[in-house]
């Protein structure tokens, strides 16, 4: 039975809504935290560890009665600011010396490791993903969390299951879809309308049930898992639900936002040449297969 758990990146989006959900489970959890930062309103039980880096951790002294592990923490920028580098450094080289003093404790039972989508596939796939697929990272940060899957999974006498979210949505997220939510708070009309490309996303309150969920079933689910919503969506219809749900929780009246119908074609002929990535996210597919994921 897993009752304490070592939490990496308890402050990061992920970490600030697993930690309370965890803790109103009844797990008692240990949080690394870097230099000597606090984590406020930690029950009897729990407690903060301060560390420098993830490199250099003594991450054996901290297995003591550590019941599993669950790594969030890493490199989730990606762009041309981080070299290729610190990514292998941080997501793939780091989080392999945690999976080994997790198995080398000999007492933790369940490492859930935090990898991405991006360790299946690049911005956009031709067809339906799922984990069965071969994997095909087109980018540094993808090619380091499959490595550490890949490491992670050969360790011995550790259950290591990995986590590949899509684009993750909720209180408190930051780049694209921050960006998206702000564009559409400007007034200003939106050309998305006629976009036909279809993704799948992910709540954040979703990936927090799944990451418990591997918790407490009683066999764990080991090798990589996507994680994503049930319903693929066009930015335009997923702008909506942003929008529902921010108005739900503030309370205030929902945005409506300007969308302007102008053609894919038309879009695509003045985005692709120019700015290929980003024409990959506005109309590339992305789409999982929920039933094989």
């Amino acid at each position: 039975m897993i009752k304490r758990i070592l939490l990496t990146g308890a402050s990061g989006f992920v970490g600030r809504a697993l930690v309370p959900a965890l803790l109103a489970r009844g797990f008692q959890l240990r949080l690394p935290l870097r230099n000597g930062a606090a984590f406020p309103d930690l029950p009897a039980g729990s407690e903060t560890v301060s560390i420098t880096d993830l490199e250099t951790s003594d991450w054996l002294a901290m297995m003591d009665g550590v019941d599993a592990v669950i790594h969030l923490a890493a490199i989730a920028h990606i762009g041309p600011s981080v070299s290729d580098d610190a990514y292998e450094r941080i997501n793939h080289q780091a989080s392999v010396a945690l999976g080994r003093a997790a198995s080398a404790s000999g007492h933790v039972q369940r490492f859930v490791f935090m990898s991405s989508i991006r360790a299946q596939t690049g911005v956009s796939s031709d067809v339906p993903l799922h984990a069965g697929l071969p994997p095909q990272p087109t980018d540094a940060y993808g090619r380091s969390k499959l490595a550490a899957e890949q490491d992670l999974a050969a360790l011995p006498d550790l259950a290591v299951t990995s986590l590949r979210p899509v684009v993750i949505y909720g209180e408190g997220v930051k780049g694209n879809v921050a960006t998206l939510l702000k564009l559409a708070r400007t007034g200003l009309p939106l050309p998305i309308g006629g976009l036909k490309a279809k993704r799948s996303y992910l709540s954040l309150d979703r990936l927090v049930e799944t990451v418990i969920a591997e918790l407490e079933c009683d066999t764990p689910v080991t090798g990589p898992q996507i994680v994503a919503d049930p319903d693929a969506k066009t930015l335009a219809e997923f702008l909506d639900h942003l929008l529902d749900l921010e108005a739900t929780r503030t309370g205030d009246p929902r945005i409506k936002p300007r969308i302007w119908n102008v053609p894919e074609w038309l879009l695509r002929m003045i985005i692709k040449p120019v700015m290929p990535d980003v024409w990959d996210k506005l109309g590339g597919w992305q789409v999982v297969d929920m039933d094989r994921r």
